[in-house]
């Protein structure tokens, strides 16, 4: 379980700031497999993620090869 481990190189957690919300499109983590794929676990790939705070969203798309776009929303 990658999620319990620390290895050199890895990101602290970040929290979001208070009033962010974000919606994972029922993906509980993302997976990434020896060849650069990823997966959604609980989740479709193109995975969508919607993130909102007050009245901006702004939206990320994850795709099966990694590629990670944003569109912001308003």
């Amino acid at each position: 379980n990658r999620c319990s481990q620390t290895i050199v190189g890895d990101s602290g957690t970040i929290q979001l700031p208070i009033g962010v919300a974000f919606d994972p499109d029922g993906a509980t983590s993302l997976q990434v497999n020896g060849r650069g794929s990823f997966t959604a676990n609980g989740g479709p790939i193109p995975l969508t993620i919607t993130v909102t705070h007050g009245a901006a969203t702004r939206t990320l798309t994850v795709s099966g090869t990694g590629q990670i776009t944003f569109t912001d929303v308003q």
